[in-house]
């Protein structure tokens, strides 16, 4: 097998092809698959047969664009005895051939694809990732260590194209990677997080890897991969997203790897979209180097509760928000922080959705109901109508609590001061869901707004997961550093723009 770079991260006009040896998604007569990654990091698969005509009806599971189940996979065998296996695959196109034409065309999108060269220990794992990046407002940019190596992963050429691990250069600082322990149920794993070199992959992704070192025989599952990897996209404050991964032997050889399509939010967009990470990521008074330390524990933090809260989720709609129009940003920001609240205070009494207890209203609401009936009774010009049955019933809801009013109960109950920053912010949320058109002018104040959003997520998520004591407030000009107990805004009240325009 040659030139294999692509399958990990490079473009290349240049085919895989397999014989299938269990069809799984795609019809019996598909004699053989021809995979290949396009510019964008998607993953295409061409298939052709001979056996028989394709026919939808004998194929309902194929319709264009509907997605297979990755528990049906396809497996096959190259020329060179390397088993390959694809899931996730979207129908994107077909060709019925007739009664004159015997071959059958099918195009299909490919969420994973993995190559398998045989069945040697794995002692190595580098999950490849795109959008990572050290630079941008991110100021950190190096690691300090005393007599640290060099970190780079090389590729060479041939039938194994062996990746190897450069440790001939010694310095006191490095440029290109960092070291970090995380713990994912009570089970430590060593990562090394860095920038891939220019021979590896295109500068345009922002290439970067994370390298899993096999502990007791033991490399983590996929499921507690995209944990660190989530967690890292919070701690570096950009959406990290998986390429690929590659499996290496004790004597770096490739025993397998693997390629999947890059679903990454804004795109191209997000490729030069700074970096904003919660809080400062550098060592004090070293403001262009990381605090491997520091990094280390947000990540702990967050990963310890990023099942009980259900942080992926609300990750996801942050960085949906990060490239959403200016005018919807809020709605995603809000919904975030709504999930972050009702996830934190599941199965707890702290989010009441009413005022008074029910048994209490009960007896309350008989008495005013009452004195309604006979107060309208007694004005002869209403009439009985809908408009006073739905005013009756507002009555009858008096004792529910606002979303605003659970807010108020869930911020004291998390301890955190909540100033007129916030609140202006928060109360902004709903304005994109009831269709509300801003006007030009207000787009700088608008923007001031979900930055407060932004920043509130992020202290919310640091506050209850004790991962940081001071927060970087995105609300003010400059970015300023303030303690997690102290409101947006600060002393210098930069919220202004957000009063002024409530007021």
């Amino acid at each position: 097998m040659e030139k294999l770079d692509w399958l990990e991260w490079e473009f290349t006009p240049q085919y895989l092809e397999f014989k299938i040896t269990n069809w799984g998604s795609f019809p019996s007569y598909i004699d053989k698959v021809k995979i290949l990654r396009e510019s964008d990091l998607k993953i295409l698969a061409h298939e052709q047969g001979t056996a028989s005509p394709f026919d939808l009806y004998e194929h309902t599971q194929l319709r264009a664009g509907e997605l297979i189940p990755c528990s049906e996979e396809t497996v096959g065998e190259t020329e060179y005895g390397e088993k390959v296996r694809l899931t996730g695959v979207i129908i994107c196109s077909h060709q019925s051939s007739n009664a004159v034409i015997e071959n059958a065309f099918m195009d299909a999108i490919i969420h994973e694809a993995e190559i398998i060269y045989d069945d040697s220990p794995i002692t190595t794992q580098i999950e490849w990732i795109a959008n990572f990046s050290l630079g941008s407002y991110l100021f950190s940019r190096c690691t300090t260590r005393q007599q640290s190596v060099v970190f780079n992963r090389q590729r060479y050429g041939g039938d194994r194209d062996i990746v190897e691990l450069d440790l001939k250069k010694h310095h006191s600082t490095t440029r290109d990677h960092f070291r970090c322990d995380c713990t994912v149920e009570d089970k430590k794993w060593s990562l090394v997080v860095g920038e891939v070199s220019k021979e590896i992959a295109s500068e345009e992704f922002l290439p970067g890897f994370i390298e899993f070192s096999d502990i007791d025989n033991c490399l983590p599952p996929e499921d507690t991969k995209q944990m660190i990897l989530a967690a890292l996209s919070f701690t570096f404050g950009r959406q990290l997203v998986s390429v690929g991964s590659t499996s290496l032997s004790k004597d770096n050889e490739r025993v397998s790897y693997t390629v999947r399509t890059v679903n990454l939010l804004g795109e191209q967009a997000s490729y030069k979209q700074p970096g904003r990470p919660p809080v400062k990521l550098d060592i004090p008074d070293k403001i262009s180097f990381v605090d491997e330390n520091k990094v280390s524990f947000i990540l702990n933090a967050v990963v310890e509760k990023m099942k009980e809260l259900n942080l992926e989720h609300s990750f996801y709609l942050v960085w949906l928000s990060e490239f959403s129009p200016l005018t919807v940003k809020a709605a995603h920001l809000g919904a975030a922080i709504e999930s972050l609240r009702n996830s934190y205070c599941c199965g707890s009494d702290v989010l009441k959705t009413t005022l008074l207890p029910k048994n209490l209203w009960k007896k309350i609401k008989k008495p005013i109901l009452e004195s309604f009936d006979i107060a309208i009774s007694l004005e002869p010009k209403i009439q009985e109508g809908n408009d006073i049955q739905i005013l009756r019933r507002k009555l009858e809801s008096l004792h529910t609590k606002s979303s605003n009013m659970q807010y108020e109960d869930f911020f004291e109950f998390i301890s955190l001061k909540i100033g007129e920053v916030e609140s202006y912010a928060l109360n902004e949320r709903n304005n994109p869901a009831h269709g509300y058109r801003y006007s030009p002018e207000t787009y700088q104040d608008l923007i001031m707004t979900t930055d407060a959003l932004y920043t509130l997520f992020n202290r919310i998520v640091l506050k209850i997961t004790n991962a940081s004591d001071f927060y970087i407030d995105y609300s003010t000009y400059e970015h300023p550093v303030r303690h997690i107990d102290e409101p947006l805004g600060g002393p210098e009240g930069d919220g202004c723009p957000a009063r002024k325009q409530k007021k």
